[in-house]
């Protein structure tokens, strides 16, 4: 566990801070007596005495809490970091000729050393996982240091590079998603395979900039723990207090407001105009709509308690009959909804006479770039980098499910799914069978949720292709509902085949899943209620669709300052922010820029 907690205010680590947390993590992760043998004992010997440092290398199936690896004197860090400065030097003739040649020839030499090693026979999974380590971590080291410190090419630059490409231009043994458990690791996660084909290795698509940026950070920068894992669903851990704290601020939300267009003025340097389908009007009385609900958690340690939620529909309690979508519509959020709505538009205060009503100083666009060909075509006609940024951006559909289980052992590994007693704490797992390649054990949830008689809480997500056949906007109101019983239709094959991960509610046989293991309020409910109470959900509107950071599309994303119209800001992952993957972090990071 490394020192410091995020958003402490201190910085992350840069690359050249790298270098001796990476020794503690080959020393974390590869055994003495493994393939590297007497190797690896030299190696550690040689770099405890670099560090000025005991590093000792343990066992692989080995995961101690509250570890700190790092150096506590700070001299492996001021030592890592002169050498390296002195690598990436253009003043001192020694710098870049001397120091960053050796450095790269003694990575170029553990390169050969680690191509030696896995041309050996009869390697166990555990030789594998930790040539795999050393690999990956003596590839990106040798690429940071040629490309990032002697060439001084920017992570940018870096991102016209697909990774698995960069990687084998560096040397890489394992570089692609089949032979690497690492890689497929890490491609899981921001579900990097464009057209959304995972783990077909021809549509593996990262940039590289962007993937080594990312692999620095996540696994070196980090600061606690390496991942913090919710105890709340994102609508309560992230939007509820984003909402709060905006309304503390004075900012006054209206809901239901559908963006139909962005127009330009004249001269194409402002946006004049945004047209709007108001979808919804708030009852006689109401001057504001207030998205929150509560509901009974009798599972919170303080006893049964009231909870915040952010419900994943409108309250229509609060909304006028009137003027709501009739039942069989898909609903306000739908790129299918028929609903007509009531035209609402907003213009350029610049423009307008002074003390105008309906009108805006500045627009923060933070809607994903698949929907601006249908809502700013008009921009993108006047500016190209713009439009060149929206046709290179490439989205993919996600596939999620929730399960609730009541049967199955209490405490962290109820479910039996780690026999080997390898996760310390409930797990975040991946790469995971596809399409749910990504599973979360979110147990820990249930204590704010009224789900009196639950004992497990796991997450599914993955990507999947798009549907060929998919009817344009607005044509076809029955589509998210047969999408959404086909998403429900992967999970029930993905359980019947995968059940066996979780032996803990299966049959005798510890392979079928036993479907009176899936919770129900009622607990005389059929099979078929039980796992048809579930959550599924398919993502297909342009809103919602995971934007991808490809090599074809990240080089060509603008910061949030950079739309080229004066009154108009991008916010979201999907433009420019120093991460530049598609996450919450990236979200709010894009966010504070604009």
């Amino acid at each position: 566990v490394y020192e410091g907690s995020p958003g402490d205010g201190t910085p992350c680590p840069d690359i050249r801070n790298t270098l001796w947390r990476m020794a503690d993590h080959l020393a974390d992760n590869v055994s003495a007596t493994g393939i590297f043998g007497s190797v690896m004992v030299k190696v550690l010997k040689f770099a405890s005495k670099f560090l000025h440092r005991k590093i000792t290398p343990k066992q692989p199936d080995t995961c101690e809490i509250g570890e700190n690896p790092g150096d506590p004197t700070g001299r492996a860090s001021e030592d890592t970091r002169f050498l390296v400065d002195l690598a990436g030097n253009d003043q001192l003739w020694y710098g870049e000729l001397v120091i960053g040649r050796l450095l790269r020839w003694a990575l170029d030499y553990a390169g050969w050393r680690l191509r030696r090693l896995s041309e050996r026979k009869n390697l166990t999974e555990d030789n594998l996982r930790e040539l795999c380590l050393a690999d990956l971590y003596r590839t990106c080291l040798r690429g940071a240091l040629v490309d990032v410190l002697v060439r001084d090419k920017t992570f940018k630059d870096l991102d016209k590079v697909e990774f698995l490409e960069w990687l084998k231009s560096h040397g890489a043994i394992y570089h692609d998603v089949v032979s690497s458990p690492y890689l497929r690791g890490y491609y899981d996660t921001p579900f990097a395979f464009s057209g959304g084909r995972a783990h077909n290795p021809e549509s593996a698509n990262f940039a590289a900039g962007a993937a080594l940026r990312g692999f620095f950070r996540i696994f070196f920068g980090y600061k606690g723990a390496y991942v913090y894992r919710m105890t709340l669903g994102m609508g309560e851990c992230v939007f509820i207090p984003l909402y709060r704290v905006l309304k503390d601020r004075g900012v006054r939300f209206e809901f239901f407001h559908k963006v139909e267009k962005l127009v330009p003025d004249e001269d194409g340097n402002r946006v004049a105009r945004i047209e709007f389908k108001k979808q919804a009007r708030l009852k006689p009385g109401l001057e504001e709509y207030y998205p929150l609900e509560e509901v009974d958690a009798p599972n919170s340690k303080k006893g049964p308690v009231k909870w915040p939620v952010w419900p994943d529909h409108p309250l229509t309690d609060q909304l006028d009959p009137s003027s709501l979508p009739p039942p069989e519509d898909p609903g306000m959020e739908s790129n299918w909804s028929i609903h007509p709505g009531e035209k609402f538009v907003l213009t350029d205060a610049k423009a307008a006479a002074p003390g105008a009503a309906d009108t805006f100083d500045h627009v923060i666009l933070a809607i994903p770039p698949q929907a601006h060909p249908h809502i700013a075509g008009e921009l993108l006609q006047k500016n190209d980098r713009y439009k060149r940024m929206v046709d290179t951006s490439e989205s993919i559909r996600t596939v999620a499910c929730q399960l609730w289980f009541s049967g199955g052992g209490t405490g962290p590994d109820g479910l039996r799914w780690d026999q080997n007693s390898h996760f310390c704490e409930f797990a975040l797992a991946g790469p995971a069978p596809d399409p749910f390649n990504i599973i979360i054990e979110a147990t820990p949830i249930l204590r704010t949720e009224a789900t009196t008689g639950a004992k497990h809480l796991v997450y599914l997500c993955g990507p999947v292709p798009d549907d060929p056949n998919e009817p344009p906007p607005g044509t076809d109101p029955g589509y998210p509902a047969r999408e959404k019983a086909r998403a429900k239709e992967i999970a029930r094959v993905w359980l019947k085949d995968r059940a066996k991960l979780w032996p803990g509610i299966c049959e005798p046989d510890e392979c079928t899943l036993d479907p009176k293991a899936l919770y129900h309020p009622d607990a005389n409910a059929s099979d078929d209620a039980r796992f048809d109470w579930q959550y599924f959900r398919i993502n297909i509107d342009p809103s919602e669709r995971y934007v991808l950071s490809t090599n074809t599309g990240a080089p060509h994303r603008l910061m949030p300052w950079d739309s080229g119209f004066n009154n108009l800001v991008f916010a979201g992952d999907w433009c420019a922010n120093h991460i530049d993957i598609g996450c919450v972090e990236s979200a709010a990071t894009s966010a504070m820029l604009a």
